[in-house]
């Protein structure tokens, strides 16, 4: 037990110093140089043409980052969740697996778009089009009557079917659309980001948090 303890807060450690560089990275104050903005303009006031460019810069990285963030925060959440997971058997333990893989591609274009991995437009349309499947499975992943002890999911499934189910179509949706943008770097940033905020808000809403 004091090893599995070592590890989790080791864990928790990097994740929030992950966050706080994150955190950071959201706050950025203007994406491009002063000089940018010298030549035809009073500076540092950009002509309306520099202002849509910079307006759209601004708006891919805070998407960039709001979605590491997300990701940053489910996986920190989640640091120590392999030890909960121990025991599940049948549906709680496929359901398990399969967030295991969703979380896991979440990572992988994470990193991709964040410039930690190389970005390859055909793993990031893959990997989203996984993440869809598993989101269009849900349903069946979800069956009343599967809440043992070692499952982190919330009773407000069960209560709230009908709300958990469009929660489910609005990701499935939403790794759709990273799917169809994945070949454009700019583009599949801003519906990456989209994708991390519908999951942390069902997690959010429908998961346990068992320590």
């Amino acid at each position: 037990m004091r090893v599995e303890e070592a590890v989790r807060r080791r864990l928790r450690a990097r994740i929030l110093l992950l966050l706080r560089i994150l955190l950071i990275a959201l706050t950025v104050a203007d994406p491009l140089p002063l000089d940018h903005y010298v030549h035809g303009t009073v500076v540092g006031r950009p002509t309306e043409r520099q202002g849509g460019a910079v307006g759209r810069v601004r708006r891919r990285r805070r998407a960039l980052a709001a979605g590491g963030l997300v990701v940053a925060g489910v996986l920190a959440t989640g640091a120590d969740r392999g030890f909960a997971h121990e025991g599940a058997k049948g549906m709680v333990n496929e359901r398990m697996n399969a967030m295991k893989s969703l979380k896991a591609d979440m990572k992988a274009i994470s990193d991709m778009l964040r410039g930690r991995a190389v970005f390859k437009a055909e793993e990031v349309q893959w990997r989203a089009d996984r993440i869809r499947a598993h989101c269009r499975d849900f349903e069946r992943l979800f069956p009343e009557d599967s809440n043992d002890a070692s499952s982190e999911a919330s009773p407000r499934i069960w209560s709230e079917w009908s709300r958990f189910l469009r929660r489910s179509q609005d990701m499935t949706a939403a790794a759709g659309a990273l799917m169809k943008a994945g070949n454009r770097e700019a583009a599949a940033r801003m519906a990456f980001g989209e994708l991390a905020q519908t999951c942390r808000s069902c997690h959010d809403d429908y998961r346990l948090d068992k320590k």
